[in-house]
């Protein structure tokens, strides 16, 4: 009876240290495979993310030029609506509103 026991003792004790093996085994595997997909998702997703962030500079940049070059729209519309001024002024506006209208729809 006493034989039966230590052999079932050492067969448990050989089972615990079989899995604890094994454990050690897939931790020492598992680490670095997860080092590896890291790595890889790094080297993946930085370009992506510098890929977007130019798209969006450059989006940005086109913005503000398209926004500096295009004349504001009051300025048409309130020399249209203004009165006619006298003989004598009516050639200097028309020629400091032609150059100002001139210098603002400048092709890129």
């Amino acid at each position: 009876m006493i034989i039966y026991i230590t052999i079932l003792f050492i067969l448990i004790i050989f089972n615990i240290l079989i899995i604890l093996i094994i454990l050690i085994i897939l931790i020492i595997l598992i680490i670095p495979i997860i080092f590896i997909i890291l790595i890889i998702l790094i080297i993946v997703i930085i370009p992506i993310i510098l890929i977007i962030l130019i798209i969006l500079i450059i989006l940005i940049i086109l913005l503000i030029i398209i926004i500096a070059t295009t004349p504001p729209p009051s300025s048409s519309s309130s020399s249209s609506q203004s009165p006619p001024p006298s003989s004598s002024s009516s050639s200097s506006s028309l020629s400091t509103s032609s150059s100002s209208s001139s210098s603002f729809s400048s092709p890129l």
